[in-house]
Protein backbone atom coordinates (compact mmCIF):
# COMPACT_ATOMS: atom_id res chain seq x y z
CA UNK A 1 0.00 0.00 0.00
CA UNK A 2 2.83 2.39 0.88
CA UNK A 3 4.48 1.75 -2.51
CA UNK A 4 1.22 2.69 -4.27
CA UNK A 5 1.07 5.97 -2.36
CA UNK A 6 4.74 6.65 -3.10
CA UNK A 7 4.24 5.99 -6.82
CA UNK A 8 1.28 8.36 -6.99
CA UNK A 9 3.26 11.05 -5.21
CA UNK A 10 6.27 10.67 -7.51
CA UNK A 11 3.99 11.08 -10.51
CA UNK A 12 2.75 14.38 -9.11
CA UNK A 13 5.87 16.35 -10.03
CA UNK A 14 8.77 18.07 -8.32
CA UNK A 15 7.03 18.65 -5.00
CA UNK A 16 8.55 17.06 -1.91
CA UNK A 17 5.76 14.87 -0.55
CA UNK A 18 4.14 15.50 2.81
CA UNK A 19 2.83 12.56 4.80
CA UNK A 20 0.00 12.29 7.27
CA UNK A 21 -1.09 9.73 9.78
CA UNK A 22 -4.12 9.75 12.03
CA UNK A 23 -6.08 7.65 14.47
CA UNK A 24 -9.85 7.73 14.11
CA UNK A 25 -12.30 7.49 16.96
CA UNK A 26 -15.96 6.70 16.33
CA UNK A 27 -18.49 3.89 15.97
CA UNK A 28 -15.77 2.14 13.96
CA UNK A 29 -12.21 3.08 14.95
CA UNK A 30 -9.11 2.83 12.80
CA UNK A 31 -6.21 4.61 11.17
CA UNK A 32 -5.35 6.57 8.04
CA UNK A 33 -2.00 6.97 6.27
CA UNK A 34 -1.69 9.51 3.50
CA UNK A 35 0.67 11.21 1.11
CA UNK A 36 0.28 14.65 -0.47
CA UNK A 37 -0.11 15.03 -4.21
CA UNK A 38 0.14 18.23 -6.21
CA UNK A 39 -3.00 18.80 -8.24
CA UNK A 40 -3.53 22.55 -7.95
CA UNK A 41 -1.47 25.74 -7.91
CA UNK A 42 -3.84 27.37 -5.44
CA UNK A 43 -1.96 28.20 -2.20
CA UNK A 44 -4.87 27.56 0.17
CA UNK A 45 -5.39 23.89 -0.82
CA UNK A 46 -3.71 20.59 -0.08
CA UNK A 47 -4.50 17.21 -1.58
CA UNK A 48 -3.78 13.76 -0.14
CA UNK A 49 -4.18 10.18 -1.29
CA UNK A 50 -5.08 8.13 1.79
CA UNK A 51 -5.14 4.45 2.69
CA UNK A 52 -7.62 3.70 5.50
CA UNK A 53 -8.24 0.71 7.76
CA UNK A 54 -11.06 0.47 10.32
CA UNK A 55 -12.31 -2.38 12.48
CA UNK A 56 -15.11 -3.28 14.86
CA UNK A 57 -16.39 -6.51 16.44
CA UNK A 58 -18.33 -7.77 13.44
CA UNK A 59 -16.70 -5.93 10.52
CA UNK A 60 -13.57 -4.36 9.12
CA UNK A 61 -12.95 -2.17 6.11
CA UNK A 62 -10.08 -0.81 4.10
CA UNK A 63 -10.02 1.67 1.27
CA UNK A 64 -8.38 4.37 -0.76
CA UNK A 65 -9.59 7.95 -0.93
CA UNK A 66 -8.67 11.38 -2.20
CA UNK A 67 -8.78 14.20 0.37
CA UNK A 68 -8.94 17.91 -0.45
CA UNK A 69 -8.18 20.42 2.29
CA UNK A 70 -9.42 24.00 1.87
CA UNK A 71 -7.61 26.37 4.25
CA UNK A 72 -9.60 29.34 5.56
CA UNK A 73 -6.83 30.52 7.90
CA UNK A 74 -3.51 29.25 9.16
CA UNK A 75 -5.22 26.91 11.63
CA UNK A 76 -8.72 26.16 10.27
CA UNK A 77 -9.67 24.17 7.19
CA UNK A 78 -12.57 22.24 5.74
CA UNK A 79 -12.16 18.99 3.87
CA UNK A 80 -13.86 16.88 1.23
CA UNK A 81 -12.94 13.21 0.83
CA UNK A 82 -14.02 10.85 -1.95
CA UNK A 83 -13.04 7.23 -2.51
CA UNK A 84 -14.03 3.59 -2.26
CA UNK A 85 -14.04 1.19 0.72
CA UNK A 86 -14.05 -2.61 0.79
CA UNK A 87 -16.06 -3.89 3.76
CA UNK A 88 -16.12 -7.42 5.14
CA UNK A 89 -18.57 -8.38 7.88
CA UNK A 90 -19.71 -11.44 9.79
CA UNK A 91 -23.15 -12.58 8.72
CA UNK A 92 -25.17 -12.45 11.93
CA UNK A 93 -28.30 -14.60 11.80
CA UNK A 94 -31.44 -13.81 13.74
CA UNK A 95 -32.01 -17.44 14.73
CA UNK A 96 -33.87 -17.29 18.08
CA UNK A 97 -32.94 -20.89 18.89
CA UNK A 98 -29.25 -20.21 18.46
CA UNK A 99 -26.86 -21.81 16.03
CA UNK A 100 -25.64 -25.36 15.93
CA UNK A 101 -22.17 -26.06 17.22
CA UNK A 102 -21.15 -27.07 13.70
CA UNK A 103 -22.18 -23.75 12.18
CA UNK A 104 -19.26 -21.73 10.87
CA UNK A 105 -19.25 -17.96 10.77
CA UNK A 106 -20.12 -16.70 7.32
CA UNK A 107 -18.71 -13.48 5.95
CA UNK A 108 -20.17 -11.04 3.47
CA UNK A 109 -18.37 -8.29 1.64
CA UNK A 110 -19.37 -5.16 -0.27
CA UNK A 111 -17.83 -2.11 -1.91
CA UNK A 112 -19.10 1.17 -0.49
CA UNK A 113 -18.48 4.74 -1.65
CA UNK A 114 -16.54 6.94 0.76
CA UNK A 115 -17.74 10.55 0.56
CA UNK A 116 -17.31 12.86 3.55
CA UNK A 117 -17.09 16.52 4.50
CA UNK A 118 -15.42 17.81 7.62
CA UNK A 119 -14.04 20.61 9.77
CA UNK A 120 -10.55 20.75 11.22
CA UNK A 121 -8.12 22.65 13.38
CA UNK A 122 -4.34 22.27 13.12
CA UNK A 123 -1.42 23.79 14.95
CA UNK A 124 2.36 23.53 14.46
CA UNK A 125 4.17 21.02 16.66
CA UNK A 126 7.63 21.72 15.20
CA UNK A 127 8.77 23.55 12.05
CA UNK A 128 7.85 20.63 9.76
CA UNK A 129 5.17 18.84 11.80
CA UNK A 130 1.56 19.87 12.41
CA UNK A 131 -0.93 18.32 14.81
CA UNK A 132 -4.55 18.24 13.64
CA UNK A 133 -7.99 17.22 14.85
CA UNK A 134 -10.76 16.64 12.31
CA UNK A 135 -14.43 15.81 12.50
CA UNK A 136 -15.98 14.29 9.40
CA UNK A 137 -19.40 13.00 8.44
CA UNK A 138 -20.67 11.35 5.29
CA UNK A 139 -21.38 8.20 3.34
CA UNK A 140 -19.03 5.52 4.65
CA UNK A 141 -19.20 2.55 6.99
CA UNK A 142 -18.46 4.60 10.11
CA UNK A 143 -20.71 7.57 9.15
CA UNK A 144 -18.78 10.02 11.37
CA UNK A 145 -15.36 10.08 13.03
CA UNK A 146 -13.01 12.27 14.98
CA UNK A 147 -9.47 12.01 13.57
CA UNK A 148 -6.38 13.04 15.52
CA UNK A 149 -3.07 13.02 13.68
CA UNK A 150 0.13 14.54 12.34
CA UNK A 151 1.27 15.91 8.99
CA UNK A 152 5.00 15.87 8.37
Amino acid sequence: MFMLLLSISLLSGEQTPKFKGSASIGWISGATLGMSVKTSDKPNREHYVNAVFYTRDTLWYAGLNFEQRFYHSRHFYTLLTTGLDYIEMVNISADPGGGNSGDAARYGSILLPHVTVGLSYQTPFTNDVNVFIEWDVGIKASISNINIGLTF
